[in-house]
């Protein structure tokens, strides 16, 4: 069988067909090339975006674990009582006085914040549980409030009948004040001035003339100073103002220390 000669052309066709299929096939290799680099970056995100929607979910759940032993431990803390629980087995030695940070001994770091953060709410309004008291202890910066049983004042305090809490007998109107002012000093961070008005209110139950007597006292004596509000930016409130007494054609407005 002879074999026909191609012609020139057919030999130019079948090579330049040779040629485009072979470019077909290297485009369609890129293609897929294209389309599992576009699958894996996708495969990519999703794995990213899950992972990062893992860790929210993780977050969220540990807030809310958090948060929940936290309200946990603040309703706790606000027992009453646990708070006599407490105060009552730090009192098994001889020492009968005890700041806060001392019925802490036994609760979790958590509880322990709530505490205290509950119980000087408690004695700055005097919400203390029925059967505890508590008193300044020390002077000026070193002053510090502590809290006792009742039942260990010596002698013991009468006690009521009615469901109301027993009393203390009044203590002079000179002292309360000075107890007061290093109590609202304390409350503010050390400050050393408070003012006339938070004092007044403090001594309520105390007549203004008593009031102002005692504090006349403490000034003789080298104890508490007044000053007015001249030269002080803050807006002065309408109750800072009516609490204030006037000497000189100035009005005293603030309760101080005496610098040694």
């Amino acid at each position: 069988m002879t074999t026909r000669k191609r012609t020139p052309e057919q030999v130019e066709a079948a090579a330049a067909a040779k040629v485009a299929k072979a470019q077909a096939a290297d485009a369609e290799r890129r293609r897929k090339a294209e389309e599992k680099k576009a699958a894996a970056a996708k495969a990519k995100q999703e794995r990213a975006a899950a992972a990062a929607k893992a860790k929210e979910e993780k977050a969220a759940a540990a807030k809310r674990k958090a948060d929940e032993e936290k309200a946990a431990a603040a309703t706790r803390a606000a027992s009453p009582e646990l708070f006599l629980e407490l105060l009552k087995a730090a009192r098994r030695g001889a020492n009968q006085l005890f700041g806060l940070s001392d019925l802490t001994k036994g609760l979790k770091g958590g509880e322990k914040t709530a505490f205290v953060t509950r119980w000087n709410t408690a004695i700055a309004e005097g919400d203390l549980p029925p059967g505890v008291g508590s008193l300044v202890v020390g002077t000026g910066a070193k002053a510090v409030r502590k809290v006792f049983l009742l039942a260990d004042i010596v002698p013991r305090l009468q006690q009521h009948t009615n469901g109301q809490a027993a009393r203390f007998p009044a203590a002079p109107v000179k002292d309360r004040l000075l107890a007061e002012f290093d109590r609202l000093s304390e409350r503010s961070g050390g400050r050393y001035y408070v003012s006339l008005s938070d004092l007044r209110r403090a001594l309520s139950d105390v007549e203004r003339a008593d009031f102002d007597a005692a504090l006349n006292e403490l000034r003789r004596d080298w104890i508490l100073t007044l000053s007015p509000a001249e030269g002080r930016h803050e807006a002065i409130p309408e109750d800072v103002l009516r609490a204030g007494i006037m000497e000189d054609a100035k009005l005293l407005v603030y309760v101080a220390r005496r610098e040694s």
